[in-house]
């Protein structure tokens, strides 16, 4: 049987700082011991980054070091100076300016040729500065996944060769990246070259809106950026592998045909599965369902998620990030709480998007509790009794919901 290797990604920091990355990597038989590193760490199976506020520095880097020290688990830090960003921005905003200057010249025509498609071309070129938050941060931060994936794809290459990677029972590997397409659009044209070491058929890059809190690897990852973001005083304690580009190298990397296509990716959204909860569920809880779901699915489906917050209309999120298909859009329901969010759900069942309640996930959570349990009750004798503790309380909260 094929190994099957996962690689989280995620960043912290904004441009204009020396923005950090990770790579937390693992089999996928292994992936229980992250869930029961940040039980024991932070009271939750899977983190997002507020979950670190409040703590003190050694406990933080404790954590780190947990994960360091298991030689089932792979952390890699990457980062990504300013030069380097100001290299990126300056080559993003010529491109933008070629391309608005163009458009100048498109409207022109109109007028002359009368043709109203020009208008449309226009208005999806101007929705890439719609989420504003995200336009140069995506491009900068996408930039620097597609080199950490590229180097996964080099170690393949090193490890297996090419011919080893074709065979059948070769290693699978996933790349699973924080942020959503903008920041992973990339991953085609990486997978459509053999000397990439990412085989199609072998290898998934998908980026994931909000993964870092429903996905174990990225969680981690991001939790580790967090970590050393925020504590810039201790990173010397890790090694830094520096993400750069020279100019020299811009036509070796096409940067050209980078900012086009990403540019693209932010023109409208591009999603394959998503999950919308709808109503109150425990944190705790609704950290987990999107896993488990995940695994429900064999993980042959990997799900964006979004909250629709109580007296929003559910209509309004389908209007702005598209209707999507049933078979792609599914609706969680915790408790419900108001006119409108009851209304949301009927509105959800009568457009015909399979809706599912907390409830239907007790089977697969107690599936979960048991693979915890069962981990646990090899440990050493001084330390199983906390790890049980840990797993009881966490259990207890999520069950408010179940």
């Amino acid at each position: 049987m094929s190994s099957h290797q996962i690689n989280g990604l995620d960043e912290a920091g904004r441009i204009g700082d020396n923005i950090i990355f990770t790579k937390v990597s693992l089999n996928r038989e292994n992936e229980i011991n992250l869930l029961i590193y940040n039980l024991l760490s932070f009271n939750k199976i899977i983190l997002n980054k507020s979950d670190i506020k409040g703590h003190e520095p050694p406990r933080l880097f404790k954590y780190i070091k947990a994960l360091h020290d298991d030689e089932t688990i792979n952390v890699s830090h990457y980062i990504m100076r300013h030069r380097t960003q100001n290299l990126l921005l300056s080559s993003l905003f010529r491109f933008v300016a070629d391309d608005l200057f163009r458009s100048r010249g498109d409207l022109i025509s109109l007028f002359e040729e009368r043709d109203w498609s020009i208008i449309q071309r226009a208005l999806n070129i101007l929705n890439r500065f719609k989420k504003k938050n995200i336009f140069a941060e995506s491009y900068v931060k996408s930039f620097g996944f597609k080199k950490i994936a590229e180097q996964i794809g080099r170690v393949l290459l090193r490890k297996h060769g090419i011919d080893e990677l074709s065979k059948r029972d070769s290693p699978r590997t996933v790349i699973q990246i924080d942020g959503g397409y903008p920041f992973s659009f990339w991953w085609y044209d990486l997978m459509q070259n053999p000397e990439s070491g990412l085989i199609s058929g072998k290898a998934l890059i998908t980026g994931i809106t909000n993964g870092d809190n429903f996905y174990p690897t990225v969680s981690s990852a991001g939790t580790i950026s967090g970590i050393m973001s925020s504590h810039p005083e201790r990173r010397y304690l890790y090694p830094l592998r520096e993400l750069e580009i020279y100019r020299s190298q811009f036509e070796d990397e096409n940067i050209s045909s980078f900012s086009y296509k990403h540019s693209k990716s932010l023109e409208k959204p591009i999603y394959q599965n998503r999950i919308l909860k709808i109503g109150s569920i425990t944190n705790e809880l609704w950290s987990t369902i999107p896993y488990l779901k995940h695994l429900k699915e064999d993980r042959k489906k990997t799900y964006e998620v979004f909250t629709i917050h109580t007296e929003n209309d559910i209509s309004d999120f389908f209007r702005e990030w598209g209707y999507g298909k049933p078979e792609n859009t599914n609706i969680i329901v915790g408790t419900l709480a108001t006119t409108r969010e009851r209304e949301n759900v009927s509105w959800c069942i009568k457009e015909r998007y399979p809706v599912e309640y907390t409830t239907d996930y007790k089977d697969d959570f107690d599936t979960l509790i048991s693979n915890l349990s069962a981990r646990v009750d090899i440990a050493h004798p001084d330390i199983r009794n906390d790890y049980y503790r840990k797993i009881g309380n966490f259990e207890r909260r999520c069950r408010r919901s179940l």
